[in-house]
């Protein structure tokens, strides 16, 4: 069974808005501490690098001890208590600050990143049908230039693709954060996330059956589409 959330914020049209709380935090480490730059020293300096397990007195960690280690195991789903956090972790399943699919896997996803054409595809074919033109629930055919791709909507949408794909999570994030509330935190209009396209073909037709206005909506000017595939095959359309 197909699972699709589709939100749309629009003045006073009565619909649901974002809820403004939430954040993924600073960038820091799995102990608070600052993030190093791509550090990979098996050293206590406050960050467990993938490669060190416990040779790395930072990978030694007990679940309830206040410190998600993503890199050692303790994730939001192995230790809630730890890691079911918006402060910028690795192991809370989002992608924050400091973090990429190399030093914080869970989170991010692979590196480099498998689905970009399969993104390039989705994009062009949204662009296509608002140049084209497009007839949204048998109405009037609509035309809307096309959308610009935005890189901090993008790797947004990677973000919500990944934990989407990897957890099978589409309402809430792992890291107890409302999905409103990170729309709002990247300054998300519109979003829609589904998990059961798997082509080009099958999203956009996904897209343009449950949130046709809202593609075509012509005072949407950038956007940015992010498809992951494991668990779940889920697409992410972000607009602004």
């Amino acid at each position: 069974m197909e699972r699709r959330l589709i939100v749309l914020v629009l003045a006073g049209c009565g619909r649901i808005g974002f809820d403004p709380s939430g954040g993924d935090g600073g960038g820091t480490g799995g102990d608070g501490s600052q993030l190093p730059d791509a550090t990979t020293a098996c050293v206590a300096d406050g960050y467990c690098p993938p490669s060190c397990g416990a040779a790395d007195p930072d990978c030694q960690t007990v679940c309830g001890d206040t410190q998600c280690v993503g890199n050692a195991g303790e994730t939001c789903q192995s230790c809630t208590s730890d890691c079911r956090t918006t402060t910028n972790v690795c192991g809370n399943g989002a992608c924050g600050a400091g973090e990429d699919g190399t030093t914080c896997a869970f989170d991010c996803g692979p590196a480099p990143w498998i689905w970009a054409q399969d993104e390039v595809e989705l994009f062009a074919a949204i662009n296509n049908a608002r140049t084209a033109g497009t007839s949204c629930g048998g109405g009037a055919v609509t035309f809307a230039p096309a959308l610009t791709l935005d890189p901090g909507l993008h790797a947004a949408a990677r973000d919500l693709a990944w934990e989407a794909a990897h957890l099978n999570l589409t309402l809430n994030r792992c890291n107890g954060q409302s999905l409103f509330g990170y729309a709002a935190s990247v300054n998300a209009s519109n979003f829609s996330i589904s998990t059961s396209a798997a082509t080009t073909q099958d999203r956009l037709a996904s897209l343009l059956g449950g949130s046709c206005s809202s593609v075509m909506s012509p005072t949407r000017t950038v956007a940015a589409v992010g498809i992951a595939v494991d668990q779940a095959t889920p697409y992410v359309l972000l607009l602004r």
